[in-house]
């Protein structure tokens, strides 16, 4: 092995210890009953539905409440930096095949923190649309992106209140993949909101970008096939 892999190596095994101790390292977030908000979310994640160590997570999310907003919304911007990926292409399968390392690498904890964040939202519904301008924020950067898809996840879980995001993201320039707002309409119409959102799924028939004409019209024949033929609606 050359010498610069070695060093290489090594600079992989203490990024990854450095990685566990920042995680380990006393936190600011809320507490109940003693317990981090964050180890709240992780045993609601993987404990079994109806179960009586997820319902003791849940109540504890609650408890919590709008307070716990700020933190989901900080745990789901997280961004695994660039230089991550240039050293595990250049790192000895030998050491990339360690755990430690390749959760290190992959950003796996903060990860999965940003996703039971969602779960903390959606718990809230309706409660938690404080955190619709960062979601809007974060959705800008389009559902590819681990945040991007987080942020639209949590504001479908708001229902109706999360229309006017969701609006603004569909005339926001900027908005990367922007028929995927419409497959979130969609998906409010499957879930009854169907006055609210059947008409923007209309509407977007006329879009300027191709892609959301394309996804309207496809969502629009499935909903509302009426619309192109001019017959009543049934």
């Amino acid at each position: 092995m050359s010498k610069r892999r070695k060093v290489l190596g090594i600079l992989g095994v203490l990024g990854a210890v450095a990685g566990c101790l920042v995680l380990l390292l006393p936190t600011d977030e809320p507490k109940y009953q003693g317990v981090y908000l964050s180890e709240w979310l992780r045993r609601y994640s993987r404990s079994n539905p109806d179960t009586p160590a997820q319902t003791e997570a849940r109540a504890a999310i609650l408890a919590v409440g709008t307070n716990a907003v700020p933190y989901y919304c900080e745990w789901m911007r997280f961004l695994s930096p660039q230089w991550k990926g240039t050293v595990s292409r250049v790192l000895p399968h030998s050491i990339m095949r360690k755990q430690s390392v390749y959760d290190w690498i992959v950003s796996a904890a903060e990860f999965q923190r940003a996703s039971d964040s969602v779960n903390g939202i959606c718990l809230l519904g309706s409660n938690a649309v404080g955190a619709l301008p960062e979601l809007r924020a974060m959705l800008r950067a389009g559902v590819n992106s681990r945040s991007g898809d987080m942020a639209l996840r949590a504001i479908l879980c708001m229902g109706e209140a999360g229309v006017p995001a969701l609006d603004a993201a569909l005339a926001d320039l900027r908005q990367v993949e922007p028929w995927h707002i419409l497959w979130a309409f969609s998906k409010l119409v499957v879930e009854g909101h169907t006055n609210s959102c059947l008409p923007k799924l209309v509407n977007a028939l006329t879009h300027e970008e191709v892609t959301v004409r394309l996804a309207a019209t496809n969502f629009v024949q499935r909903f509302a096939p009426h619309v192109f033929t001019n017959a009543p609606a049934p």
